[in-house]
């Protein structure tokens, strides 16, 4: 947990082992949205898990944002797969 976004697993089946999301903490419909300690905190988050990837098996990560609620509750997440 950041002070600005959360680091957490898919409340439902993971895609792969070691899928995982990063979240803003505010709700916010897309990055572009963003303030910038929000967004460098979640680039944190992503760096740290390549690092972790990396060195655990020598993986790489995909990272994809996905919106949901968009007509009530607007909230972006970054998808990371390793």
């Amino acid at each position: 947990l950041g002070k600005h976004s959360c680091l957490c697993l898919p409340a439902h089946t993971s895609l792969v082992d070691g899928h995982c999301l990063i979240q803003p903490l505010a709700h916010v419909a897309a990055s572009t949205q963003l303030d910038e300690d929000v967004w460098s905190e979640m680039n944190q988050f992503a760096l740290a898990l390549m690092r972790m990837w990396r060195a655990d098996d020598d993986q790489d990560g995909l990272f994809f944002e996905m919106s949901r609620g968009l007509k009530h509750f607007p909230h972006m997440v970054m998808e990371c797969v390793p």
